[in-house]
């Protein structure tokens, strides 16, 4: 059997398997990524902060969706997630400002709602009349969703400011035949 190393500096002589192209996301002349919903997990995480004279509570148990999607790449898949609440809302609560000053407020569905509706799992009208049928179909599509993928086109963004990860931007996500 031959060395790839040398013992006694840890240097590595065949870099072959080592060197290769970094796999990006494919994107189309307007910038869309093609992915598809391969499966939609409840995730439970533990928000760990120290208590304070104002905020009692130590550990915060929050519960979670989880919406892993397959996005194409140059050298395969790439998997990116989406985390959301577990809520789906048919009052447009979140505001999202786009500046300063109130006209620049704009209120938002919350992340789940969005994200149920450009996925197209029920529609604005069946939202507002606040029908049984959505939990229903929203359980159904978590059930059936890795036997039945979901194929998108998205485009892609920054998933926060401190990372260089990105992510689906969700108000960008339209429904498309399969791939």
């Amino acid at each position: 059997m031959s060395k790839n190393y040398d013992e006694e500096t840890g240097e590595i002589y065949d870099l072959d398997e080592y060197v290769s192209f970094a796999n990006t996301p494919v994107k189309d002349e307007e910038r869309y990524i093609k992915a598809k919903l391969v499966s939609i997990e409840k995730k439970q995480f533990i928000d760990r902060k120290k208590r304070t004279t104002k905020d009692l509570a130590d550990d915060i148990t929050k519960i979670s969706f989880k919406f892993l999607f397959h996005v194409v790449g140059t050298n395969g898949f790439i998997p990116m997630s989406i985390l959301t609440g577990t809520n789906i809302s048919p009052d447009k609560t979140h505001i999202k400002a786009k500046g300063r000053g109130k006209e620049k407020e704009i209120p938002e569905y919350n992340k789940l709602t969005e994200l149920l509706l450009r996925l197209k799992i029920f529609n604005i009208d069946e939202l507002n009349k606040r029908d049984e049928t959505i939990l229903k179909k929203t359980s159904n599509i978590i059930k059936t969703i890795k036997e039945n993928p979901i194929f998108v086109k998205a485009k892609l963004e920054m998933q926060d400011n401190e990372s260089n990860y990105s992510t689906l931007n969700i108000k960008s996500i339209e429904v498309i035949p399969s791939f």
